[in-house]
């Protein structure tokens, strides 16, 4: 008897860009960062969106971004990556929510930008962090356009998204992949950082209204004095 063949290696795409150093792209599974946010995006922005989505949305929210996600080895598509089909609750339709998806997305990615961009001015540190959000945002643009171009990470995409990503052009795939995978490197990866970021700028605000406090009571205080001064004087006529 001879021992059987070693197993075929998996085939796995080339990072980029922050994802770098992790063995596989995020995980796109039902219970990942990227369907709870699915749920959550479709059904605020789809006010008319049937019950068991917005019932979908409300229980992802409620579970937090950090529970676990349930992997099924006989779930796990090929060439390595790990992404599920979502659940029938995350299914969508109608071709129109892929517009207010990718606007959604596209928003809270330039508001995220800005909101940092303002406390890193706060904090004297503007060139810096607006370097590292322009080197963060073109890794995004690159991975975006790498997982187009492999169909297999392309199949899943379609199978986590649905309609939703079957109904978007090529260039509002890239916008929209580029946009979420920004998002969610900025709270993964840097999560501690702005929270460090916004504390600090906090600290500077609230010592800033310290100081101002005290310059307005000595100002008082000098008004006061001025006016027992003035009475005095007034006494004296009289």
């Amino acid at each position: 008897l001879q021992p059987p063949p070693p197993p075929a290696p998996v085939r796995r795409p080339p990072m980029l860009g922050p994802f770098s150093m992790r063995k596989e792209p995020p995980s796109m599974g039902a219970n990942s960062l990227l369907a709870r946010e699915a749920a959550s995006i479709l059904a605020e922005s789809n006010p008319n969106a049937p019950p068991q989505v917005r019932a979908e949305a409300q229980r992802e929210e409620g579970a937090g971004a950090d529970a676990p996600a349930e992997s099924n080895p006989n779930d796990a598509p090929q060439g390595g990556a790990e992404r599920q089909a979502p659940e029938s609750a995350l299914e969508v339709t109608e071709a129109s929510d892929a517009d207010d998806v990718i606007r959604r997305v596209l928003e809270d990615s330039q508001r995220l930008r800005k909101e940092t961009l303002l406390l890193a001015k706060q904090q004297g540190v503007l060139e810096e962090w607006r370097e590292r959000l322009s080197d963060m945002q073109r890794s995004m643009k690159e991975w975006a356009r790498h997982q187009l171009e492999d169909a297999t990470m392309v199949a899943d995409l379609e199978e986590c998204w649905g309609s939703v990503f079957t109904a978007m052009t090529p260039e509002q795939r890239e916008e929209f992949l580029s946009a979420h995978d920004f998002l969610s490197a900025m709270r993964e990866e840097h999560g501690h950082e702005l929270e460090r970021l916004s504390q600090a700028a906090h600290g500077a605000k609230t010592e800033q209204g310290a100081e101002l406090d005290r310059e307005l009571q000595a100002l008082a205080e000098q008004f006061c004095d001025m006016g027992e001064e003035n009475g005095g004087e007034l006494d004296e006529l009289s």
